[in-house]
């Protein structure tokens, strides 16, 4: 049911603070990025879209999100330390939940089949990421909308072919719409990109985000009232953000009404106590063809023949995370037998060690039902 912890990778809802030194004018004002003509092809492992990218002479893979405002290094590790030692203050990120963190920035040589420059400038945000998540499945860095947001060439992202590449001027929309595409309602603000939607006839803004690994998840609001009745409630930790695990009331709708253009369907869809903005992440965008427009600020969007998730594959009544502890993080908010932040200490006779906590956690994580299990918990009340 869970995306990292496993529905959420919001891992760069950036927004660019206050400028805190002329250096960071000038690093800023300075960089300089070509567009090219290439085509690249990416991998959509994890419900997220990598790239092959080579950063400061460092070839590695680094996600293409959407939703994201600026472009990120989020595990420094490769880099030389006397280059994050050039590195300068700039502003502050803020998460999905609202916390913010400070930000830095640095210019590196950036390259891929999509663009080239000599000096790109990169957020270095060092994120969260499990424990148990193997090193090379970690997330690298961030490709953000500063790249093509204030460029003149259309981004093509077909997931029909699980392809990337920039267009030529001027878009023909009359051979758009031949080819099956259609202007969608939408709106740009700043590096963000919204479309127009109703969730049981309710509008919604949502932004699109492909660094969101859900379909859809909206903020929770008195306002909504949304009568479906396929839904589960869940307390405790549900998302992460770049900054930090979240915690609030999660309602998780199975095949919910949604609506857009003159298409309606039926989605998965959270109504979440810890985010901010409406979204729609990969499980929604990978149904469709897109063409971001930015020049004209529109998008263009053809539907395809991938699936769109209608509902939540796992329904357990709760989930744990293996920290310093493995300890139970979201639970059903009606289930009574165990509470958030017990800390599992044993399973079926096998103790708990830093050695096994993962495999311990995928178990536990992957059993709907534990009274199959014999469990040895230290409870938190």
């Amino acid at each position: 049911m869970f995306s990292c912890i496993e529905m959420k990778q919001l891992c760069c809802a950036l927004l660019l603070g206050t400028l805190f030194s002329c250096q960071a004018i000038s690093t800023l004002q300075h960089q300089k990025i070509v567009l090219k003509s290439g085509e690249v092809s990416f991998s959509s492992f994890q419900n997220r879209i990598e790239i092959p990218v080579e950063v400061a002479r460092y070839k590695t893979k680094f996600i293409v999100d959407t939703g994201a405002m600026f472009s990120v290094i989020c595990n420094p590790s490769f880099l030389d330390q006397r280059l994050l030692d050039r590195a300068v203050r700039f502003g502050k990120i803020v998460g999905a939940s609202g916390k913010t963190q400070a930000q830095k920035l640095l210019s590196v040589p950036a390259k891929s089949a999509l663009f080239e420059s000599e000096n790109k400038v990169f957020a270095v945000v060092p994120i969260i990421q499990s424990r148990c998540t193997p090193n090379e499945n970690k997330v690298q860095g961030i490709v953000g909308m500063d790249l093509f947001y204030q460029q003149d060439r259309p981004l093509l992202l077909a997931f029909s072919t699980q392809k990337i590449s920039l267009l030529d001027l001027p878009v023909d929309t009359n051979q758009l719409h031949q080819n099956g595409y259609v202007l969608v309602t939408s709106k740009f603000k700043r590096a963000a990109i919204f479309v127009y939607g109703k969730l049981e006839e309710k509008p919604f803004w949502f932004q699109l985000d492909s660094g969101f690994s859900g379909t859809a998840a909206v903020q929770q609001s008195a306002k909504n009232k949304f009568k479906n009745p396929a839904k589960k409630q869940y307390v405790g930790t549900a998302f992460q953000t770049a900054t930090q695990h979240t915690y609030a009331l999660e309602t998780f709708h199975n095949g919910l009404a949604f609506s857009w253009g003159d298409r309606a369907q039926k989605i998965a869809c959270v109504e979440s106590g810890s985010l901010k903005k409406a979204r729609l992440g990969f499980g929604f965008m990978q149904g469709y063809d897109w063409i971001f427009d930015f020049r004209n600020k529109q998008i263009y969007a053809k539907r395809n023949s991938n699936k769109i998730p209608e509902s939540f594959k796992n329904s357990q009544a709760y989930r744990v995370l293996a920290g310093d502890k493995l300890r139970i993080v979201l639970k059903d908010k009606s289930a009574k037998k165990f509470h958030l932040g017990d800390e599992i200490l044993a399973v079926n006779g096998q103790k708990v060690t830093a050695e096994n906590c993962c495999q311990l956690e995928q178990v536990l994580n992957n059993t709907p039902n534990w009274d199959q299990l014999e469990l040895l918990v230290s409870s938190n009340k």
